[in-house]
């Protein structure tokens, strides 16, 4: 029997580290936002319901646990599996045995990394040698040799830095236009956008769709559901003022994003994380 929990909740509108990760290198500070590093011997099987929250997750398992994609087909999924950006909640079973390290990229970072456009990342989960080569098998075995967690963590710091000095910079106005849909929480339009960076609507919806894998609308959508999320977790108001705060066209219409983001309503969106099945336990 599994136990079904949420994965994949911001803290704040804005991408950064967060209390649970471990920190990278500063200087890679810009394309890695933390490191998660799991040794779990035996523990009950999980479906974890992934919320779409704006990170590209690259995993290293120290050893193979089974995992199967529910999104779609239902399929294996590969060992050092990495997580493109999704759009939309997606659902993984996963055994209780865990040993891995992740890296926790931004969108960006994951572009500069991979050197691929991030649209052919998105609603997908491959292999970590589908994009880096043997590299990522060998760094993986490297890291299950080390028998603590500060070796593997300046491993990881000594190998992203050497992957990523060999890689071009990413757009630095795809990465400011990110910054401001975080800042308004997504109440922003498109096209007003657009005009602040100066570009097109469709130059900025091409750049987003290489270097973020989603559309600007898209992104938007998922930073105002984080915003009504944390609300709902730390006060709970009224629903059908929360949706005209957040930017939705009435109650109906934020029910329906719930629904599309992480598999619940609202109110049993809240009784999942105050019932303590949110992964990993926020503080």
């Amino acid at each position: 029997m599994s136990v079904e929990v949420l994965a994949g909740l911001r803290r704040s509108n804005v991408m950064q580290w967060e209390p649970g990760w471990y920190r990278p290198a500063e200087w890679l500070s810009p394309y890695v936002l933390g490191y998660v590093i799991e040794d779990t011997p035996s523990g009950p099987d999980l479906r974890i319901r992934c919320i779409p929250n704006g990170v590209v997750v690259m995993t290293l398992d120290l050893f193979s646990p089974p995992r199967r994609s529910l999104a779609g087909a239902n399929a294996d999924v590969s060992p050092s599996p990495v997580v493109g950006m999704h759009g939309g909640v997606y659902v993984l079973d996963t055994a209780g045995s865990r040993r891995s390290a992740s890296a926790l990229l931004t969108p960006w970072g994951a572009h500069t990394l991979f050197g691929l456009g991030m649209h052919e990342l998105t609603d997908h989960i491959v292999s970590v040698t589908d994009l880096v080569g043997q590299e990522g098998r060998q760094l993986a075995e490297r890291l299950a040799e080390q028998s603590s967690v500060p070796a593997r963590l300046a491993m990881l710091d000594e190998t992203l830095s050497r992957w990523f000095d060999t890689r071009r910079e990413p757009s630095s106005t795809v990465v400011w236009a990110w910054r401001r849909l975080e800042q308004r929480a997504g109440k922003i339009s498109i096209d007003a956008l657009a005009r602040e960076v100066g570009w097109s609507r469709r130059l900025l919806q091409a750049r987003f769709r290489d270097q973020i894998g989603l559309s600007p609308k898209k992104v938007a959508r998922i930073l105002r559901f984080h915003r009504a999320a944390t609300a709902l977790i730390t006060g709970q108001p009224r629903l059908s003022e929360l949706a005209v705060e957040c930017g939705y066209w009435d109650q109906a219409h934020l029910n329906l994003e719930f629904r599309n983001m992480c598999g619940h309503t609202p109110l049993d969106f809240v009784r999942a994380v105050r019932g303590g099945r949110a992964y990993p336990q926020r503080e």
